[in-house]
């Protein structure tokens, strides 16, 4: 699944999705409070599934509206970085 996505992308999204699991690890650690290694390799599992699946939907369906010339020059604007 991550081999279609752009270059990168799935390396940024572990490291992003390793990142958010252990600030939550470390919040339980901190509150002393037990955190399961079923339950943090599940989440991380999932999370990590969910947000490579979504990214892959995301590019198809922005490579269909490319091809039927749905997008402004063939790409999407993005807001702050003067392109248009």
């Amino acid at each position: 699944a991550a081999a279609n996505l752009p270059s990168g992308e799935a390396t940024r999204l572990l490291a992003a999705t390793t990142g958010a699991l252990m600030v939550v690890v470390t919040a339980s650690y901190w509150a002393d409070e037990p955190v399961s290694r079923a339950w943090t390799a599940t989440t991380f599992g999932l999370v990590l599934a969910t947000a490579l699946v979504s990214r892959k939907v995301w590019h198809g369906w922005i490579r269909r509206a490319r091809a039927r010339g749905s997008t402004p020059s063939g790409r999407l604007s993005s807001a702050g970085q003067g392109r248009s």
